[in-house]
């Protein structure tokens, strides 16, 4: 079985966007960039630390797993099963077959 047959979910990745108002407020907002993205999602069953991203310890309620050729970057949010995940860390695997978007989900 190939790898991307496990991917068998589908994602919409959000993407910040900044407007200003007729007043001059800067607001910001989450825009769909992505959609129909396919996608695993993996939550963990209780919070993992993960040191090896960067020098300080992060901790994830889950990761996503996307095709490697996917735009994702920290800061986006993933809306996956009517829930909202932000983007803490993205990481290529070793071989380079996938990419894993490391997540906490948001309470809105």
């Amino acid at each position: 079985m190939s790898y991307e047959a496990m991917l068998n979910k589908t994602c919409t990745i959000q993407t910040k966007t900044k407007t200003q108002t007729t007043s001059g407020q800067i607001t910001e907002s989450f825009a769909n960039t992505y959609t129909g993205v396919v996608t695993r999602y993996s939550p963990t069953l209780r919070p993992s630390v993960d040191r090896s991203l960067a020098l300080d310890a992060k901790i994830y309620d889950g990761v996503f797993y996307l095709k490697v050729s996917q735009t994702v970057e920290s800061g986006n949010r993933i809306v996956f099963e009517s829930e909202t995940y932000e983007v803490q860390a993205v990481a290529t695997d070793s071989q380079g077959h996938h990419k894993e978007a490391y997540v906490n989900k948001i309470v809105l």
